[in-house]
């Protein structure tokens, strides 16, 4: 419904938060944010779904779980959204918010698929 919803908007997914108005996950994947601080992901205590994507960009990179608000991310350098099926993407646009790709997205993009597909055994 909510990405329904989203696409008579002219997007193509929706943001849900929480209860505490805390950002929480797409309809179809986790969210990483780009800050001056380093990258956010939605704490798991927001109800997210724990995302296997996520889960390695937690465990191999310097990725940290945090409570935030639409208006934080909002306020972010950057934002992606990651998926087993997506892997990383960049998001260009949220609301009326435009986002570039960063540089620092674009490393962190080729370092998880060299570090993800060099684990595959056939």
């Amino acid at each position: 419904m909510e990405v329904r919803k989203a696409k008579q908007l002219g997007f193509d997914d929706g943001i849900f938060l929480n209860e505490n108005g805390h950002v929480v996950e797409t309809a179809f994947s986790n969210l990483l944010i780009l800050t001056s601080d380093g990258w956010l992901t939605p704490s798991a205590s927001t109800g997210c779904l724990p995302g296997i994507t996520r889960e390695l960009l937690l465990k191999w990179f310097d990725v940290q779980e945090a409570l935030f608000t639409f208006e934080q991310l909002l306020e972010a350098r950057a934002v992606y959204l990651t998926s087993s099926i997506r892997l990383i993407q960049p998001v260009s646009k949220v609301g009326d918010q435009l986002f570039d790709e960063s540089s620092v997205g674009i490393q962190l993009i080729a370092q998880f698929s060299k570090r993800l597909f060099s684990n595959i055994n056939p």
